[in-house]
């Protein structure tokens, strides 16, 4: 089925071809959240003006990775990249389920497929 299954990455992986599970998915997102809260705490404590450096983090994961690996998650339910694009759809599909099995972006990582 997929013209390349060995296209799973890791989940730190910055390239958006193969599958990404849920769960890393969301354990990625978390990660990054949590790194801006702490950035934003730094900031604050040592008077960084941690405004500025809390919105340089936000600007580089919102802008920069994650459209990366929010593709990746919609090809795990089997849709292209531009579905991000459709506001409430979106949302639905990063919280669905993978699809079972391989499909045409890759192997699942349900089951260990990852590098």
């Amino acid at each position: 089925m997929a013209n390349n299954p060995s296209t799973n990455e890791s989940i730190w992986s910055f390239s958006s071809k193969g599958r990404l599970g849920r769960r890393d998915y969301w354990v990625f997102t978390l990660t990054w959240l949590g790194g801006i809260a702490i950035g934003f705490l730094v900031g604050a404590l040592l008077q960084f003006g941690a405004l500025t450096s809390a919105m340089a983090m936000v600007v580089l994961f919102y802008v920069c990775i994650m459209p990366i690996h929010s593709t990746r998650r919609m090809h795990d339910v089997g849709k292209s990249g531009w579905y991000l694009l459709v506001p409430i759809y979106n949302l639905i599909l990063l919280l669905r389920r993978g699809d079972k099995g391989e499909n045409k972006f890759g192997l699942d990582p349900a089951n260990g497929n990852r590098r």
